[in-house]
């Protein structure tokens, strides 16, 4: 026998970051353009742009002998800080430029967290 148990979602709370000055973003980019290289170092600190949410099912009382069922699905969220590096490079080759970007964050959280 099969059952289709259909759950309400409730949102509960998308907690976003404080709106402070203190509690903003910060970019920081230092570029030398030399004859033979253009370079550039940056950095970044911010926040996530997609919150990280968390779901939960929620269950009745059970009442014996039935075990408890679920009743519903509570989402929550959060938005994460993150924090990246990057240089990129520019070199000429007669007509042809020759171009390398690179990036590192040491701050980010994944999905599975």
């Amino acid at each position: 026998m099969n059952t289709t148990l259909t759950l309400p979602v409730t949102i509960s709370s998308l907690s976003e970051p404080e709106k402070t000055i203190w509690n903003g973003e910060y970019g920081l980019k230092l570029s030398g353009y030399f004859s033979a290289l253009d370079v550039s170092l940056y950095g970044f600190y911010g926040w996530d742009d997609t919150p990280f949410l968390n779901n939960e099912i929620t269950f009745e009382a059970a009442t014996p002998p039935s075990p408890s069922l679920p009743d519903g699905i509570s989402i929550s969220g959060e938005y994460k800080r993150m924090a990246m590096f990057g240089a990129d490079a520019a070199i000429p080759i007669k007509e042809t430029v020759l171009r390398a970007e690179a990036a590192f964050f040491p701050q980010r959280h994944t999905w599975s967290e």
